[in-house]
């Protein structure tokens, strides 16, 4: 007997798979200056085609306005500098006072945490701090009671949806969190695109309905509040994250437009002396206008990305588009 064929995968779903990949590659998980690099490679590619296309350079003065601009443009990363590192310096340069509060205010997060997991001795990285409400929500999931006889068959269908639901979302996240060598920036990915307020919303649904009975009431208010410390954690570990990026992003700047910028001096000199002028010159004018913003475009992308997707706090949910 012919043993069953496998259906094939349709072509377009295999690359829609592979676009979606590469796109979130981009966008969130590659490394910064992998995706620089990337961009400046595509840029260069593109200038060395314009130069095929269009023949080499034989009129100075468009070349010494475009070479005026790159540099123009490039000095102001130093402003751009600044302004990072002001507003990294405005969140750090606080008075003893504020800083205690501070202090405090975490302390009392991780006490909550404590007595909602019940576990005393709560990590101190973001990894393996996620872990442990990650693991408390999934036992409290799992202990809901489905067959309880109170309950009719409509709450006991809204209420398997809902604990599949949660269970499917905290495993996901999870699995990565568990890894030995996650790093937090990981962990903050993975828990980016979990709608915790729609499952909250469904938990405040089913208690208000007052048909359950008092063992499940009880076991959705303890998941309510896990739901609650998840969102909090991830709230605070973009904050770190983005206190640790900017810093990251202006030295990376500083890095590329410094030489970028002598660079460009050179090359300007080089376009005030009389024509033809060496293709390889115009092409590395390109490159190094574009390295910082290549650098800029990379880092501020997932910046902004990181900031929409977490910028709404449960119960309210950010909109779907």
């Amino acid at each position: 007997m012919d043993e069953p064929v496998e259906p094939a995968t349709p072509h377009g779903e295999t690359v829609r798979g592979y676009i979606g990949a590469l796109s979130r590659w981009v966008l969130l998980d590659g490394s910064r200056r992998m995706v620089a690099g990337v961009l400046l490679l595509s840029a260069t590619i593109a200038f060395a085609l314009c130069l095929e296309l269009f023949g080499p350079i034989a009129d100075a003065e468009p070349a010494f306005s475009a070479m005026s601009g790159l540099i123009a443009g490039n000095l102001a990363l130093i402003s751009i500098v600044i302004a990072i590192d002001q507003l990294v310096l405005s969140r750090e340069l606080v008075t003893p006072g504020e800083r205690l509060g501070t202090i405090e205010d975490v302390a009392e997060f991780r006490e909550r945490v404590a007595e909602t997991t019940g576990e005393t001795a709560l990590p101190i990285t973001a990894p393996r701090f996620l872990d442990v409400v990650l693991t408390s929500t999934l036992e409290v999931a799992r202990g809901i009671d489905l067959d309880a006889t109170r309950l009719d068959e409509r709450d006991r269908q809204r209420l398997a949806a809902l604990v599949e639901e949660v269970i499917e979302t905290v495993e996901t996240v999870d699995t990565v969190v568990k890894d030995d060598d996650v790093r937090p920036f990981e962990a903050l990915v993975r828990a980016l695109y979990v709608d915790y307020g729609s499952h909250i919303r469904t938990v405040d649904r089913l208690r208000n309905g007052g048909s359950l009975p008092a063992s499940i009431d009880h076991r959705l208010s303890v998941l309510h509040d896990h739901l609650v410390l998840i969102d909090v954690s991830r709230q605070y570990f973009r904050t770190l994250y983005i206190q640790r990026e900017l810093p990251r992003l202006s030295r990376m700047l500083l890095y590329v437009g410094g030489p970028a910028e002598v660079a460009l001096v050179g090359i300007l000199f080089v376009f005030m002396t009389a024509p033809p002028y060496p293709e390889a010159f115009a092409l590395l004018a390109g490159m190094a206008g574009f390295a910082p913003l290549a650098v800029l475009l990379s880092y501020i992308i997932r910046i902004a990305i990181i900031a929409e997707l977490t910028a709404s706090v449960v119960p309210f949910v950010r909109p779907h588009r």
